[in-house]
């Protein structure tokens, strides 16, 4: 299914809206809100006076319903309805005549802009970001020229009644507005707002009908022939686009975007004359940058971590929208899901099959990790995906994959090196504590929990139950030390007798720390017992016997 249609029906958009909807709702409104209003969108500066919350309220229904007409794949519906609001005059909140085509213009961009700020939280897909990303570019691009076109349609009605267009378009928009004959390749109502953002003065340009080409780019010269020699074929009521760059008196380019309709035909039936509005997009420009940019980054990010992704064509049996790093991770653009599942380790080929099958049989994500082998190595893929359904058939299973060898390499060591320390503790009867001081709880190692009797985390240590162990005659002491501990925080050894729960009397060598946050406040204390009651019953008989 094309992500590019006149029925403005798409395929990623709408699981994304619902996403939204699903998970973060009320944000998404409070945040298309404050975009708006950093954006400084002239409409919007109408209610400056109003408390946000009171604004989040009013937009939560309007902002909404685009939400739900996304995820409803019914956009043309929403666009429909918006535009006739327009023309009846019955939007919400706000009359027709204060809206302007800055405010249709820089308001889809806030809203795009707001989307694209959820698009990392509902993938980290590169091939789905960038397929989002373009659909939203021409939902924007619908809304954009749809509602230009209504407003020029409503201002040619009432230029009608006025007494000069050139007035009429300077007082009721920001836009830069013009009239241009086609056969004498002229101006006939300059563009002197346009030309007056951009610096000049009405002596550099006036009585030169070569001056727009003068300061356009030159590589965008060659662009605005063929868009002009396509204007043959506009028809009525058509509303037509063209971006480029101009030279601001600065010296530095501006982009700019025009739109244009038919205002007066030849007696052949061809264009003769364009009425058009052309809007300042340099910032636009800015924001695609940046999102270009980030993709840059994303791409590198996924090289650097050995992450990669494509698409399997489950009609055609061929690996596409295949990210350049994935020949690291042993796929090839091309490859038959045969030649991929033939890399798989023989003991995990069969469970990566059934999870592919069960993905697709039952329109569910995948996930899996399997045994591979690349560069005569075997190495550990990780894999998570979806299926792709169009009109009711498996069309594409889209995927990331990742090398994490390396982590499971880490993990072993990680393992084994507790499985020694815990072997070390049992051999020295040491265990290791911890207290957040102020809390009730005390965390003890499975060590710990025998050198006071006790089964390996069977019950949970409180400070009572902590105490409870010590020995009557040392139990005061005890509590001091850690009043005194606390109070001048630092490293403290000691020897304290304790009742273990197996009723043996017990000798404890400890030593503890006080550990102090960025304010110096005492926060945690730290901690090892020993228990050293063979050593000391020695020592106590070597003393007796000499």
């Amino acid at each position: 299914m094309s992500s590019r249609n006149e029925d403005m029906i798409y395929h990623a958009v709408p699981s994304f809206a619902r996403f939204i909807i699903d998970n973060h709702f009320d944000e998404y409104i409070a945040t298309e809100v404050r975009t708006s209003i950093e954006m400084k969108i002239p409409v919007w500066e109408k209610f400056a006076h109003l408390p946000i919350e009171t604004l989040i309220e009013n937009s939560r229904d309007f902002f909404g319903q685009f939400l739900k007409d996304a995820a409803g794949n019914s956009l043309r519906g929403n666009l429909e309805r918006s535009i006739n609001h327009y023309k009846l005059d019955v939007l919400k909140n706000v009359s027709r005549q204060q809206i302007t085509p800055e405010d249709f213009l820089l308001t889809h961009e806030a809203r795009k802009k707001t989307l694209r700020g959820y698009l990392h939280l509902y993938t980290t897909d590169a091939t789905l970001m960038i397929t989002i990303l373009d659909e939203l570019d021409h939902i924007f691009l619908q809304f954009s020229v749809a509602a230009t076109s209504a407003y020029i349609n409503l201002l040619n009605n009432i230029a009608d009644e006025e007494k000069s267009i050139k007035e009429k378009l300077y007082t009721t928009s920001p836009g830069s507005y013009y009239i241009y004959d086609l056969e004498n390749d002229t101006q006939i109502l300059p563009s002197e707002r346009l030309f007056e953002k951009l610096g000049y003065k009405k002596e550099d340009h006036y009585g030169n009908n070569h001056f727009f080409k003068q300061i356009m780019h030159p590589a965008d010269l060659a662009n605005s022939l063929n868009y002009i020699a396509a204007l043959g074929n506009v028809v009525e009521g058509e509303v037509r686009f063209f971006e480029y760059r101009l030279k601001a008196m600065g010296g530095e380019y501006r982009w700019i975007r025009n739109y244009e309709t038919v205002h007066k035909w030849s007696v052949t039936g061809m264009p003769a004359q364009m009425l058009g509005v052309a809007f300042d997009i340099t910032q636009e420009h800015f924001y695609e940058e940046e999102i270009q940019s980030k993709d840059e980054a994303l791409a590198e990010a996924q090289n650097l971590a050995h992450i990669g992704t494509f698409a399997w064509d489950l009609e055609k049996n061929k690996l596409t929208g295949f990210s350049h790093n994935l020949e690291k991770l042993g796929l090839k653009q091309g490859n038959t899901f045969e030649e991929v599942i033939g890399c798989i380790h023989n003991t995990d080929k069969q469970r990566v099959l059934q999870i592919f099958e069960h993905a697709i049989a039952g329109k569910t994500d995948y996930e899996c990790e399997y045994r591979c082998t690349i560069d005569d190595r075997e190495r550990i893929i990780w894999s998570k995906g979806k299926v792709v359904y169009v009109d009711e058939k498996p069309k594409f299973l889209k995927a990331t994959v990742m090398d994490v060898t390396n982590q499971h390499q880490m993990v072993r060591k990680l393992q084994r090196s507790e499985e020694l320390y815990k072997q070390a503790q049992v051999l020295n009867k040491i265990g290791n504590w911890s207290w957040k001081i102020g809390s009730d709880r005390v965390q003890w190692s499975d060590e710990l929990f025998r050198v006071y009797g006790l089964q390996p985390q069977s019950e949970q240590i409180s400070l009572e139950r902590y105490c409870s162990f010590i020995h009557p005659e040392d139990l005061e002491l005890r509590k001091n030390m850690l009043d005194e501990q606390i109070s001048n925080p630092g490293h403290r050894e000691y020897y304290f007798r304790i009742n273990a729960a197996d009723g043996k009397e017990k000798i404890i060598y400890g030593q503890s720390e006080v550990l102090i946050d960025e304010h110096g406040n005492p926060y945690k204390m730290i901690g090892t017992c020993q228990d050293v009651t063979a050593q000391k019953t020695l020592e106590k008989n070597l003393y007796e016997n000499t």
